[in-house]
Parts: structure tokens; sequence; C-alpha cells
């Protein structure tokens, strides 16, 4: 997954108040739209600064410091060094201001391991994005090769479904990936060049997941999340509080079975 991506949007949101406000265009925030200023985790904050609403640095409790690089309102560049050793770089290519490509590459001196993805991304006639996920991780000197298939499908500018696939020939869905919404803000939107960038990865960029539900390729739920949200007087929000619920499968592979659910999980966001 893709740092910036995975910094952002690796937590996703859910909805607890009534609503009363309609979603917005992600490619054209208003002027007055709020923007992240930190994230606090389990007592970890990120700091989130900006050159107007182009975003210009992350900085996190571990010392890591992320740093990007527009042209015109595209983000084309985000990297990093770490203080564990981790190195990595993420660059994006465009056409007609639409993500066709990326390469992402890290490297760790403390496990000495390397990894490389490469990612195109197709706009298909029915509005979905494929997305094809080919790379290498090199571990001790051992060099194993991956690729992988996604389809996603969106609604009113969200992804509410995305198809995996064992292969990148494969016709047939490995696992589905389904999605709900609030109508609320989400967090990050007003960033620069973020709806271009993270929408064909399939993230909520537009507004607040509700529930994740994971399922297999015999459509068996495995898992699911549930998300809870508070907002603020300009429908943005302040906390969210996850909660993951894993399935078991039957012996027959016919039906499953909720699990006990985790500890919930909350953060919190302040705003410029």
């Amino acid at each position: 997954m893709k740092k910036l991506i995975l910094t952002i949007l690796a937590s996703t949101f859910l909805f607890s108040c009534s609503t009363n406000s309609s979603s917005e265009n992600a490619n054209n925030p208003s002027s007055n739209g709020l923007l992240v200023k930190t994230r606090t985790t389990n007592g970890g904050t990120e700091t989130y600064n900006y050159n107007g609403n182009k975003l210009s640095n992350i900085s996190s409790p571990t010392s890591e410091n992320l740093t990007y690089t527009y042209n015109g309102d595209l983000i084309i560049k985000e990297e990093s060094t770490v203080g564990s050793g981790l190195n990595y770089i993420n660059t994006m290519n465009y056409s007609n201001n639409l993500l066709i490509s990326s390469t992402y590459n890290d490297s760790s001196t403390t496990s000495n391991t390397t990894h490389t993805e490469n990612n195109t991304y197709t706009y298909n006639s029915d509005g979905s994005i494929t997305q094809i996920e080919t790379g290498t991780t090199t571990y001790s000197g051992n060099t194993t090769s991956f690729s992988k298939k996604y389809v996603r499908f969106y609604s009113q500018g969200n992804c509410v479904k995305v198809d995996s696939y064992s292969s990148l020939t494969s016709q047939t869905i490995s696992s589905t990936i389904t999605y709900s919404y609030d109508t609320y803000n989400f967090p990050f939107k007003n960033i620069t060049g973020i709806y271009i960038y993270g929408n064909p990865m399939g993230f909520s960029l537009v507004n607040n997941i509700i529930s994740l539900t994971d399922k297999n390729a015999s459509g068996i739920t495995i898992s699911i999340h549930n998300y809870t949200y508070q907002y603020n007087a300009q429908n943005y929000p302040i906390s969210v509080t996850e909660t993951y619920t894993p399935y078991t499968i039957s012996p027959s592979g016919t039906s499953s079975t909720p699990g006990t659910s985790s500890t919930p999980t909350t953060r919190t966001y302040s705003y410029y």
C-alpha cells in the first residue's frame, strides 16, 4: 500500500451522530474547507503541514518525516527516511488528470530487505477502475515476485466494492470487500491532489466508511470492521472508534459465525 494512503487513510472511519449535510465534490473542495492539523492514535500524534491546501509534510512520533512534491495540483512524489532504517520513495504518473501508474520502492537496512511495486490503473467504461500490481521483494539476497489484480466499483465518489483476483489473468474472484458510508466530510478531502491520487486505489475520499465487510471466494464473511464517529460543527470527524470482528468459517465452508470483537481503537483529529 502506498505510504501516503497508508499514513492518511489506513484507519477508516465511522458514523455515530445523525447527519444533516450531503457530501461535497472532493475535486473541488470549498475555499473554507478544513485541513487536518493533527491525528492522534494511542497517544501518538501525527502533525500535518501545508502550503495552501497542498500537503508539504507529515511528522510523527516515530521520527518519520514524510515530504510531498507537486506538479501543479498533482502529487507526483512522496519520500521519507525513517529512524528504523526504512527508506522509501513513491512516484506517480498522470494523464489527463488521471493517475495511470505509480512506482513504490523501499529498503530497510535493519532487516536487509528491499521491496518494489509497479501499479497501472485502467478506467473502465462502466466507471470501475482496474489496478494491476506487480513487484518483487528481496530478503537477505533471496528475491520473490508477486502480482495482484483488483477491480473497484464506485458510487457518489466513494469506492463501494473491491474484487480481488488470484492472478492477473484469472476470471475468478478470490475475495470481495464491500463498504458503506455516512454523508459527512472525510477529514482529508480538502488536500489538493488527494482525490485524484487515492481514488483509483479505492479509498474513501469524499465520505467516511461506517462498515467494511470482507468475504472469501465463496461469498462467506471473513471479517467486519465497524466505525463510529463524532463530528464538529462543520461535519468533519473529530474522533472515530473502530471495532474489528473476525468470523469463523464452518467445517463445511458454507457459513461463518462472528467471533470475539477486538478492543475498540479510537483516533482523534484537530483541524486548521
